[in-house]
């Protein structure tokens, strides 16, 4: 049975709506509004049995240096970081609100998809991303839409270092782990959380702690590389510097052999010039060793250190679908429908508010 209408307030200035109106209106389409949130909040969580199930792994490192006048940043320094501002550390060239950055870049993305995996039932996989294309991997969803006919474009080979071309279908690879390994960092504590979101738990644990070796080894190498440098170049120079003392030595012992009792001033002077070019070698070969032991101690010195506060779990919850997020999703989808039928079809306001504007 139609509901009995209640014309709006007329006033001399022309139509209003009141209170009483509102309060009208709720009485006369509570029943209708309540009864189609409740059936689209049902059909919210039936549709959630759907969605494929997902485990998400956790784990919380905090990153530290490796020098005693560098150990962590404070949460002051931290705030001072994430601005942009000078906090004092010179030689930190990577910040630790950089980390998620890094995590979330894309030879980080290609290097976690070219990992090797397993998921729960022991089935092993070679690459992460032979995992996440595997035909089992697809949703209900991605099962009744079809593929896109959209052809691969061809681009010419770009024989430049640093370009770098991904396929279409890489893309989207790509796209799905981004979405998949997230980092965070927490001003105030100077920690860092780092989760990977699966269908399988095995597979979440094991390409999150990837994920946290790659930080790790990132930041490990991009601090030390100069360092390194150095003891690879003191390095060849030392074995350079060897081999020329080496040769000084055995010329002035041949000298030395070929002149047992120098007379002249000239065989003596000679002599003293072999020495000095020894004494001179030794000097070299000394302090390039020397340099090169300090290198090495100083790599040791200025590797940041990472404590895992929080190591990873195989988690044995879901993580989602969460089912009641679903139902109340569509049981506020299912209220405006209903206020929208019962605007624009039931009770026919938009003609009454047209008309009224006409009038005016």
């Amino acid at each position: 049975m139609k509901p009995t209408e209640t014309p709006l307030t007329e006033s001399p200035k022309g139509t209003e709506i009141s209170l009483k109106d509102i309060i009208g209106f709720l009485k006369r389409n509570f029943r209708f509004v309540f009864i189609s949130a409740f059936i689209s909040g049902i059909l919210g969580i039936a549709l959630s049995f759907l969605v494929t199930k997902t485990f998400k792994a956790e784990t919380i490192i905090l990153p530290e240096m490796g020098n005693e006048d560098k150990k962590g940043l404070s949460s002051l320094a931290m705030g001072l970081a994430s601005l942009g501002m000078n906090t004092g550390d010179a030689t930190d060239a990577i910040r630790p609100d950089l980390y998620p950055s890094i995590i979330q870049s894309m030879p980080a993305m290609v290097h976690l998809l070219e990992r090797p995996v397993m998921d729960k039932t022991g089935k092993k996989y070679a690459t992460f991303e032979s995992y996440l294309t595997r035909d089992s991997s697809q949703t209900f969803l991605a099962k009744i839409i079809p593929k896109s006919d959209k052809k691969e474009e061809v681009f010419p080979e770009v024989k430049k270092e640093g370009v770098v071309f991904l396929p279409r279908e890489r893309e989207k690879v790509v796209k799905m782990a981004r979405e998949m390994i997230i980092a965070s960092l927490e001003l105030k504590s100077g920690v860092i959380s780092m989760t990977a979101e699966t269908d399988d738990p095995v597979v979440s644990a094991i390409i999150l702690q990837e994920a946290v070796d790659y930080l790790t080894n990132f930041v490990t190498e991009y601090r030390t590389e100069k360092i390194q440098q150095q003891i690879d170049f003191l390095r060849t120079s030392s074995i350079k510097a060897k081999k020329e003392k080496d040769m000084a030595e055995v010329r002035l012992q041949n000298y030395r052999d070929q002149n047992r009792n120098p007379f002249l001033n000239m065989a003596k002077v000679e002599e003293q010039r072999l020495v000095e070019s020894l004494a001179l070698a030794q000097t070299v070969y000394n302090d390039l060793i020397q340099r090169y032991e300090q290198s090495k101690i100083k790599v040791k010195d200025e590797k940041p250190v990472f404590k895992i506060l929080e190591p990873t779990r195989i988690p044995i919850d879901k993580a989602g679908p969460k089912r009641l997020v679903y139902g109340m999703l569509y049981a506020v989808i299912g209220t405006i429908l209903a206020l929208v039928y019962i605007f624009f079809y039931r009770e026919k306001l938009h003609r009454k508010l047209f008309s009224e504007l006409q009038s005016l």
